[in-house]
């Protein structure tokens, strides 16, 4: 026998049961989820906070390690302090001035432009 052995897991009415709910209960989340992507009623909320719809209302838990980290901005290099090593790529005054999510870094009305964005122009 290769690799660990995993302790049996026991399967029966009242398991079939809580993971039929759980699964319901991940759908409703989902679905809902969807709605306020789609109605955006957090939209003031959101546009201060420098995030997309896809980052506000669906990837909205991050997970990182338990250490301060330090990264810089991918615009403006400022450096940047994070509570944990779940960072964002640009700050939030480079996304506010070129339109980008920081926590993803794209496009906050999710739209591919063709023109040059502030800092473009300010390196050229």
């Amino acid at each position: 026998m290769l690799g660990n052995k995993i302790r049996k897991v026991k399967v029966d009415r009242v398991s079939i049961y809580r993971a039929t709910d759980i699964a319901k209960n991940r759908i409703k989340k989902m679905q809902s989820q969807l709605e306020d992507v789609e109605r955006d009623p957090r939209k003031n909320e959101r546009l201060e906070d420098c995030k997309c719809k896809y980052c506000f209302y669906i990837h909205n838990v991050r997970m990182g390690g338990a250490m301060f980290t330090s990264q810089q901005c991918g615009l403006c290099n400022e450096v940047m302090s994070f509570p944990s090593t779940a960072t964002d790529p640009i700050c939030s005054s480079c996304a506010q001035e070129n339109n980008l999510c920081k926590q993803c870094s794209g496009d906050m009305d999710m739209k591919h432009i063709r023109k040059n964005r502030p800092y473009e122009s300010n390196n050229t």
